[in-house]
């Protein structure tokens, strides 16, 4: 009985202060089974009405669930998750319920059957509230998730296997849809947050793409300055290349911040996954799935575009020294009409000297001695 395992915990100063108290765990005791034989003298002595003094200063111990009520409580959560307090405590049999419900509402908070514990526990905190050298924590250490005495009882039991149901907990206390509308905003919510993590990643992806091609202006890497080769071999260039350089840092910074956001989401629907609510699992995968079907194309049009404008930056700056070099010929012979045969000149060797001098071709393949006369 609960009482008796309190008297234990007493004699081995484990439960101390007016918990211990004789008449109180008497009282306790007869509270739970009236119809034992040393309950009758006590149930005559402290009958309504009574004069009896310790009948009305050591009261039971408040809060202290009987043995119908924590067998009860315990019965439930090994019928909802099994744990190893179940193979000593069954639905015929139990040496210790009252270490059975502490030990089980200790190691899984908000249980089905834990709200018992949890008024038995915040009954006993005004106790020692209320009294000096009063402590009942050897039972009651867990219960501080509680909150004192808030119930447990709207908290759905774990369910270790594919399931449907409305209410469910989902990442934090606070949400916990309890109506078809809450479950239904949940369902779109964790789709949202899938899809968010999709775009998220192709968004670092095209920011990596973009920052190694120097298109992200700040954030490119510095073009490292030339140093001499040691040795005669080949060269390794900068001794520093590990290092960060231009904004590199600053892309590291951003790459950072998205990747703990991305694993963050990623790890938010991992847990929702592992409730093993169908409708939920649902939703995760048909988030990532989506992020699949409406982003999956952008990284291959992305790559093609930056290799068109690549292609097209090169055909620019290539007509772009044909210009130059174009223009330094005029300069150079004079009209735009001589510098034009000069190319054709020199790549088809055409003009002979004669056997006068030393000759020199002309842009129109003439060759003048040096007497001046000029023969073809």
């Amino acid at each position: 009985m609960p009482g008796c395992t309190v008297k234990e915990a007493c004699e081995s100063r484990s439960v101390t202060g007016a918990f211990c108290a004789p008449f109180s765990l008497l009282a306790s005791i007869c509270a739970d089974m009236p119809g034992m034989g040393g309950c009758r003298a006590y149930r005559t002595l402290c009958a309504n009405g009574t004069a009896v003094r310790q009948c009305t200063e050591y009261p039971a111990i408040p809060g202290l669930p009987t043995t119908k009520q924590a067998g009860a409580a315990v019965d439930a959560m090994c019928a909802s998750m099994y744990m190893t307090q179940c193979d000593d405590c069954d639905q015929i049999s139990c040496a210790d319920y009252i270490w059975a419900l502490s030990s089980m509402c200790t190691e899984m908070p908000y249980m089905v059957g834990c709200d018992v514990y949890a008024g038995w526990c915040a009954a006993s905190s005004e106790w020692e509230r209320q009294y000096g050298n009063t402590s009942m924590s050897y039972y009651c250490s867990g219960a501080a998730v509680y909150g004192g005495g808030t119930s447990a009882s709207d908290i759905p039991a774990m369910l270790m296997f594919f399931h449907q149901r409305t209410r469910e907990l989902l990442l934090f206390r606070e949400w916990m849809p309890k109506t078809q509308g809450q479950a239904v905003g949940s369902f779109v919510a964790i789709v949202a947050m899938g899809l968010a993590s999709a775009a998220l990643r192709t968004c670092l992806w095209m920011m990596t793409a973009a920052a190694a091609a120097g298109r992200l202006g700040l954030l490119a890497a510095r073009t490292p300055d030339p140093e001499p080769h040691s040795g005669s071999g080949p060269g390794s260039g900068s001794a520093r290349w590990w290092l960060p350089s231009g904004g590199q840092a600053l892309m590291n910074l951003l790459s950072s911040l998205l990747t703990m956001v991305i694993t963050t989401l990623d790890l938010f629907t991992m847990l929702i996954a592992m409730t093993f609510n169908g409708a939920y699992f649902a939703a995760v995968v048909l988030g990532y799935g989506l992020g699949a079907l409406l982003l999956g194309h952008l990284k291959e049009n992305y790559t093609r575009h930056m290799a068109r404008e690549g292609g097209g930056a090169a055909t620019r700056a290539a007509a772009a020294a044909a210009a130059a070099a174009l223009v330094a010929g005029v300069a150079c012979c004079g009209s735009e009409d001589e510098a034009q045969p000069v190319s054709a000149a020199n790549g088809n060797g055409n003009g002979n000297g004669n056997g006068n001098g030393n000759g020199r071709h002309n842009g129109n393949g003439k060759v003048h001695d040096h007497d001046g006369a000029t023969r073809v």
